[in-house]
């Protein structure tokens, strides 16, 4: 008995956040987000933002979705548009449009942690492509391929910048990726974006797949701190021949010496016994080290000799915000981009709100 009470008080509690998240939510949107109607229209703006939030929470689509709203409602339902009506009224908006409401609104997030002193100090942040599968035909706008996931090799790309610290994960920036984006071009509107908006960057943070010449010569330029995990060629294998735990840093030359290359600190680990790969009956030399590229002066490995993999540990945060974004978009099968960008943006909003 005591249990059930709890559990109801429990559940009470999370109902009135929950709906105290959804009111924000919404208002917040209202701001920003309008939409294209006749004099005469039935629904306005924050009608449809209410079922488009809706949509998003449950992950549903707006036939289906709003059609259980409307069941589910108990007071006069005339105010919920129809499925088509919702769709109808959100494909009106331009592409435009729908990027600067939503980066706005979500400017005005950020202007509100700000204001409460969450962002006062400097940041880790990390940089990631999220894919989202597309089913259809693969010459849709924005469509580019990739690594086969869940039955396609084709989806839409986006990027974002992340703060991944633990007690303020939340997305900062977001763009995306078309066939003809350049990673460094791509890091470069992050970074700056980021700074635009007031973040003090401490460390960025990249997985492999932004290890190249292009790439860390743009991070120098930006002058921040990153890390990156390097690939495992045939020079940082040659360096791990050669790892001396008590000079484990090393200069290293990426690209060609006579044309393009760039260099940075290659701090080389032996990995602990527990964490070397166990099914392999002989180990190679990637097995037994790991490295990375970074730009952080020496001092760090001398005082802190653990910093830095500890450090890019936090990039999984990036990682668990992309799940979560995920559990709060609305689902479609339309191959009309604008409808996919506003629902994948308003998700990052949703992100941050809840």
């Amino acid at each position: 008995m005591r249990f059930c009470v709890k559990t109801k008080k429990r559940n009470s509690i999370e109902q009135r956040i929950s709906r105290k998240a959804f009111n924000f939510a919404v208002n917040l949107l209202n701001n920003h987000l309008k939409y294209p109607s006749a004099k005469n229209s039935l629904y306005n703006s924050s009608q449809i933002n209410q079922c488009l939030i809706q949509l998003s929470l449950t992950q549903n689509y707006a036939e289906s979705g709003i059609a259980n709203l409307q069941i589910k409602t108990t007071t006069n339902n005339t105010h919920i548009p129809t499925g088509r009506t919702f769709r109808a009224r959100t494909q009106r908006i331009e592409e435009k449009q729908i990027r600067k409401s939503l980066t706005n609104a979500n400017d005005q997030l950020l202007q509100t942690l700000k204001n409460h002193g969450i962002l006062k100090r400097k940041a880790t942040v990390a940089i990631d492509y999220t894919t989202q599968p597309f089913y259809g035909n693969k010459n849709a706008k924005n469509i580019i391929g990739g690594k086969r996931d869940r039955g396609t090799n084709w989806g839409y790309t986006y990027a974002s910048i992340d703060i991944v610290e633990a007690g303020r994960r939340f997305t900062i920036y977001t763009t995306t990726v078309t066939q003809f984006s350049e990673k460094a071009d791509i890091v470069e509107e992050l970074i700056s974006n980021t700074k635009n908006r007031g973040v003090h960057i401490d460390i960025v943070l990249l997985d492999r797949g932004f290890y190249s010449v292009d790439v860390i010569a743009k991070l120098k330029t930006l002058g921040v701190y990153f890390i990156i995990p390097a690939v495992k060629n045939n020079t940082i294998k040659e360096a791990m021949q050669n790892y001396d735990a008590a000079q484990p840093t090393k200069r290293f030359t990426l690209g060609n010496k006579k044309k393009k290359n760039v260099t940075f600190n290659l701090y080389l680990y032996k990995r602990p016994a527990d964490q070397l790969p166990k099914k392999k009956k002989k180990l190679t030399v990637s097995d037994l080290y790991f490295g990375f590229a970074t730009n952080l002066p020496r001092s760090y490995v001398a005082s802190i000799p653990m910093f830095i993999p500890s450090e890019y540990r936090c990039r999984w945060g990036i990682e668990t915000g992309y799940r979560v974004q995920d559990n709060a978009q609305a689902k479609t099968t339309s191959v009309n981009y604008k409808l996919r960008l506003l629902y994948q943006m308003v998700s990052v909003l949703l992100y941050i709100a809840t």
